[in-house]
C-alpha cells in the first residue's frame, strides 16, 4: 500500500492527499485542498491483475481550477504503466519509469503543452 497520506506539490505548495474509502477492485482515491487557493486536488491509482500477457499500472492526479466557487476546469496528468509482453520485471519497469521522468524536464513539459512534436 502506498503511504498515507500522498504527498503532491503544486506551484510549490505541498499538500496532503488523504485516503478515501478503502482501496476496491484494485482502485484507491486520495484526496485533499491546496491550502493557498483552495482548489481541490485528487490523485487515482489503479492496478490491472498481472497475467501472463503482462500488467498495467496508473497514477492520475487531478486538479480543480476554482473562480468564484466554481470549477472552471480541471487539469489532469497520467502515467501509465504497462507491461505488454510477458511477465512484469519491476525492476525493468522501474528503469522505464525512470527514463521516462527524465523527459519531464521545464522546456520538454512547456513544448509539449504548446503542440510540439
Amino acid at each position: 500500500m502506498l503511504t498515507n497520506p500522498l504527498v503532491a506539490t503544486y506551484n510549490a505548495v505541498a499538500t496532503n492527499l488523504d485516503l478515501r474509502g478503502f482501496p476496491k477492485n484494485g482502485k484507491s482515491t486520495y484526496s485533499g485542498v491546496i491550502a493557498a487557493t483552495s482548489e481541490p486536488i485528487r490523485a487515482t491509482v489503479q492496478h490491472s491483475s498481472e497475467d501472463a500477457v503482462g500488467a498495467q499500472h496508473f497514477i492520475r492526479l487531478d486538479v480543480d481550477n476554482v473562480v468564484a466557487g466554481q470549477v472552471t476546469r480541471t487539469n489532469s496528468v497520467w502515467l501509465v504503466m504497462k507491461t505488454t509482453i510477458g511477465l512484469q520485471d519491476s525492476a525493468e519497469m522501474t528503469k522505464a519509469v525512470n527514463a521516462f521522468i527524465t523527459l519531464l524536464n521545464g522546456t520538454n513539459i512547456a513544448d509539449l503543452i504548446n503542440g510540439e512534436y
